[in-house]
């Protein structure tokens, strides 16, 4: 009987979010140009559906909504959005690494300048310094995968067990 709270844990855990890195051409990064962190506000809204014998229900997340859309493009050609709770790595062209979590953003003049969230670390470098940015965003495929592979481990396992089980009896 200890299975079934570990597999509730295991899909939980998958749930909270699995992620991926997205990449950005530094050309892109112009568009940050403006976000301020003092500029945003939070939203409850509905993000998701769940669906049970008993019917549908929303699922509600606060979301950052900021001032105006800080939209990027991917190497993909992916929109991908920029807010509070993005971690944006730049990725240097001599392969130093600076980033994080900011609380402002220019992107003028050739350069990009910021501040970091926590460290309040104020950096301005040569746009043509950054190879290009880094981005860790929300996979629903990759979450809907996890949780599609845990459910199936666990019914192999189950049936594995119950066909284990008959055998045994059917044998005694």
């Amino acid at each position: 009987m200890r299975t079934l709270p570990c597999v509730v844990v295991l899909l939980c855990l998958a749930a909270g979010g699995c992620t991926k890195t997205v990449y950005i051409p530094t050309r892109e990064l112009v568009h940050l140009d403006g976000y301020d962190i003092h500029n945003e506000r939070s939203v409850d809204m509905v993000v998701g559906y769940s669906t049970n014998r008993y019917g549908t229900t929303p699922i509600v997340g606060n979301v950052p909504i900021t001032d105006r859309p800080y939209r990027m493009l991917t190497m993909e050609g992916q929109p991908v959005d920029f807010n509070s709770r993005t971690p944006l790595v730049l990725r240097m062209t001599d392969g130093g690494l600076t980033g994080g979590h900011f609380e402002h953003i220019d992107v003028r003049d050739g350069a990009f300048a910021g501040r970091t969230l926590g460290d309040q670390q104020d950096f301005r470098v040569p746009l043509t310094a950054i190879r290009q940015g880094e981005m860790e965003v929300y996979s629903r495929g990759r979450t809907l995968g996890v949780l599609l592979g845990i459910a199936g481990g666990v019914l192999l396992l189950t049936t594995a067990v119950t066909v284990g089980v008959v055998v045994s009896l059917h044998h005694n």
